[in-house]
């Protein structure tokens, strides 16, 4: 008989065998692994148009530009993102006068931290048969003025996130507008023929010419008149100041220099000439003024006495007047008479000696103002061009057929700004290509400098003359 061999296990043992058995079989339980996601995935403005907003991202940083006329402050993003929370929350406005940092904490407890950075666009102030406000991007009517006037003379000048502009005309009233809104914060009445040149500021004292024949003197603190001076016939040019005199030209053909304090005469210079719209430019203690008689002058500032004078043999009262490297450029009109006379050319003369360095688009004649930027000059010319010129040598760079009808222009940002009085559009160029970026219908003659501006730290951005 066979004997069969039998294998005991006591309990302490057996015991051992099932937990061996069951720990050979059975792995660890897995750690539960915790998200590390902590991403923005969408940021957008609330109460803000989309369609008026433009974003970027540059790495980490949110870029976003929204229209000029538009406060930074109370600003309310809202964001969506993956992780637990974030920091400011989603849907808490918040101010956007410098960029705000916001941190997304993840499951696991990491964290990252992303910036949100909102810049408001530059603003084009241009005046027409009203003051409007455009935005650079596109050219979008921003506000438009509520009381109409002829404000296409006068360039509008924005200061301290003031835009001041004047009106010719029925209507002759300085205008202080909100540049934001248009709203008018207040406004006085000058006197007949209204405002046909730009004014200037210097310290807190507002000048400005008038076509009744005064030169007028407005403390911006108090908004009221601080005086007023009295030449022999309009005054269409823009001041310039000078020590303790602000310096400007008339119509009566005489260059005034006049005590900011007093409204006293310092000096009176006679050019012998009609002084239109041709502004007094200064450069080194010397100022620059062309006449209807054909001279360009150049006159000390300091004491009234002639320097040089060049003779171009074309009128020079509309003569808009740059310095640059000790060259001043400026054009012609006509030779008188006017009406059939020979038109004027673009000049390039030394500043120190009055010689002519060269000519160039010449007889085309000049009824507008010139723009010098980035050694490239802007000028309308009568026509039909816009033009821009190699200021180096006189080289044209490109032109543009829009009728500019005399309109001076504004250059921000690789942009020309410039008015198309007979096509009637405002347009917005490539300064380099003068290719067209967008333009803007307008009512009626523009040939003011348009002003571009952005906020009131700004001061002023763009303005003809300083």
């Amino acid at each position: 008989m066979q004997m069969k061999k039998i294998i005991t296990c006591y309990p302490p043992v057996l015991a051992a065998c099932i937990c061996l058995f069951a720990c050979s079989k059975q792995t660890d339980a897995p750690e539960e692994k915790l998200d590390s996601a902590k991403l923005i995935t969408t940021i957008s403005l609330k109460d803000i148009d989309p369609a008026r907003i433009s974003a970027e991202i540059k790495g980490d940083t949110f870029l976003f530009s929204i229209p000029g006329n538009l406060s930074l402050s109370a600003i309310t993003p809202v964001i969506t993102f993956k992780g637990t929370s974030i920091q400011p929350a989603s849907g808490i406005s918040q101010e956007f006068d410098n960029p705000v940092k916001y941190i997304v904490t993840a499951q696991n407890g990491s964290k990252k931290e992303y910036v949100v950075k909102i810049v408001r666009r530059k603003v084009l102030y241009i005046g027409g048969r009203s003051i409007m406000a455009l935005d650079t991007k596109d050219g979008k009517l921003l506000w438009q003025g509520t009381e109409r006037g002829d404000y296409g003379y006068s360039n509008p000048l924005l200061h301290n996130n003031v835009l001041y502009a004047g009106s010719a005309g029925a209507n002759t009233n300085l205008y202080a507008h909100n540049s934001n809104t248009g709203s008018i914060l207040w406004k006085f009445t000058l006197g007949a023929g209204g405002i046909e040149g730009p004014p200037m500021i210097y310290g807190n004292t507002l000048y400005v010419g008038c076509n009744d024949s005064y030169l007028y003197a407005f403390d911006l603190g108090t908004t009221s008149e601080k005086w007023r001076f009295k030449t022999g016939a309009n005054v269409s040019t823009q001041p310039v100041n000078y020590g303790r005199t602000v310096i400007f030209g008339s119509s009566d053909g005489y260059v005034y220099a006049v005590d900011t304090a007093t409204a006293s005469v310092v000096w009176r210079y006679p050019t012998g000439g009609v002084i239109g719209s041709s502004s007094p430019r200064l450069s080194n203690g010397v100022v620059f003024v062309g006449d209807r008689n054909g001279y360009l002058h150049a006159v000390d500032a300091s004491t009234g006495s002639n320097k040089w004078k060049y003779y171009t043999g074309i009128s020079m009262e509309k003569a808009e007047v740059a310095v640059s490297n000790g060259t001043i450029y400026t054009a012609g009109w006509y030779s008188l008479p006017i009406r059939g006379g020979i038109p004027g050319s673009l000049y390039a003369i030394d500043e120190n000696t009055g010689k002519l360095n060269w000519e160039s688009l010449k007889n085309l004649g000049f009824s507008g103002r010139l723009r010098l930027n980035n050694n490239i000059i802007y000028v309308s010319a009568d026509d039909g061009y816009f033009y821009a010129v190699n200021a180096a040598n006189g080289n044209v760079l490109w032109r543009k057929y829009i009728l500019p009808n005399g309109a001076g222009a504004a250059v921000a940002d690789h942009t020309v700004y410039v008015g198309g009085g007979g096509t009637r559009y405002l347009y917005a160029l490539d300064a380099i290509t003068g290719d067209e970026k967008w333009k803007y219908p307008i009512e009626e003659l523009l040939v003011s400098y348009p002003a571009v501006g952005r906020k009131a730290e700004d001061k002023v951005k763009i303005s003809v003359g300083l």
